[in-house]
């Protein structure tokens, strides 16, 4: 059984807690005009709130009811990620198969940059450039 000394701290920390995360809220609605990271911030909110911790599967499953609605601004990513859920695949398996297509992405652009920046440093490239 706990004291009322441990009561009274527990009360007082959920307190602090409260205000930290709706002043999270508050921020992210401040700072978001198109609304969907807030959308999704809420979602993951009202998720801890229903089951009193985090429960993965809760979340998911908001998102993907909310993707479902018509879901505006999730972003690109998460976007991708969705659609795939939707399709059928799992959340780990889509995440990684997203994180890897833009890991790709990044290196094919990367590569496509130094290829130009090579081409103007060469003879042809420089007259072709008119330098």
């Amino acid at each position: 059984m706990r004291s009322r000394k441990e009561e009274v701290y527990k009360d007082a920390h959920m307190t602090e807690v409260k205000h930290r995360v709706r002043g999270v809220l508050l921020g992210l609605a401040a700072g978001d005009r198109n609304s969907g990271p807030t959308n999704m911030a809420v979602r993951f909110a009202e998720s801890l709130v229903a089951n009193k911790q985090l429960d993965l599967h809760d979340v998911g499953a908001r998102y993907l009811a909310w993707w479902r609605e018509g879901a505006m601004d999730t972003g690109p990513t998460a976007a991708r990620v969705l659609s795939l859920v939707d399709a059928g695949e799992g959340y780990e398996d889509a995440s990684a198969r997203v994180h890897q297509a833009q890991q790709e992405g990044e290196r094919l652009h990367r590569l496509q940059e130094q290829q130009g920046q090579q081409a103007g440093h060469s003879p042809a490239g420089r007259q072709g450039a008119g330098l």
